[in-house]
């Protein structure tokens, strides 16, 4: 009888520790989902700002982290996309990208219909040059603009018309699907907005197509920009002799606000 007790009391005891094993393994995979879905989603999301980013339990040996994503175009935010990752004990669930689909002239987002910024370099059937016929001086957009030859950001800068604001920094292509990367540039540091995409690059290197970056932003180079700003002001930028080819992303109408 007490061979018994003592047997069941044992495998008792080695599934509790079974199960807090399991319960410590999914809270790590977690958070390391929540920093994946961080760090992966700013560097290859042009001109996007997170603006709710949480991870919950499913039970308690799965979670999910839910990633929400807006827009600011010269001050006006818009709501970009709603993604979902899951993880568990063992495993975390592979990013999900963005599907797209060339319509009405333009790459879209298969998830929200928006126009997707390109850049001249990324692996397409077609380079939607950007039509600011069909807009009014007036209106609000964002502008992907690729270089003739890498630029510092202090030149970028330098090149921008008017009441133009950087917003993202291209610097090269993510392998397999052949998603952008980039820096993205707050208001008030882009130096340390620099540093956190060396910490994402390198936590993605293997899925990096380029070379490892400059060890800081004075020193770094970049074929091209993501800037916001009123139609007019954009499109001054076709003219520039530094300006290979132009990409609208979304644009807000002036006449709705």
């Amino acid at each position: 009888m007490k061979r018994v007790f003592g047997f069941t009391f044992a495998v008792f005891v080695m599934g509790c520790i079974a199960i807090l094993f399991l319960f410590h393994r999914t809270d790590k995979q977690g958070a390391l989902m929540r920093t994946d879905v961080e760090h992966w989603t700013n560097i290859t999301t042009p001109n996007v700002q997170t603006n709710y980013l949480v991870a919950s339990g499913i039970g308690r040996l799965m979670g999910r982290v839910d990633y929400r994503a807006s827009k600011e175009i010269s001050g006006q935010v818009i709501h970009w996309k709603n993604q979902t990752y899951l993880y568990n004990a063992m495993d975390r669930d592979r990013f999900r990208q963005n599907s797209q689909s060339y319509v009405d002239g333009s790459w879209r987002d298969s998830e929200n219909g928006q126009r997707l910024l390109q850049f001249n370099g990324k692996s397409q059937e077609r380079f939607v040059r950007a039509d600011f016929s069909k807009f009014h001086d007036n209106d609000v957009a964002e502008l992907a603009v690729t270089f003739k030859s890498k630029l510092t950001y202090d030149e970028i800068k330098q090149l921008m018309p008017e009441n133009v604001v950087v917003t993202w920094l291209w610097s090269g292509i993510a392998t397999g699907n052949a998603e952008y990367v980039g820096v993205p540039i707050g208001k008030e540091k882009p130096a340390g907005d620099y540093q956190y995409y060396l910490k994402s690059y390198d936590r993605f290197k293997s899925q990096m197509s380029w070379p490892k970056p400059a060890p800081n932003l004075a020193s770094a180079k970049f074929p091209g920009v993501v800037i916001t700003g009123n139609i007019a002001n954009l499109k001054a930028l076709e003219t520039s002799d530094k300006v290979d080819k132009v990409s609208l992303g979304l644009v807000m109408s002036s006449s709705e606000g």
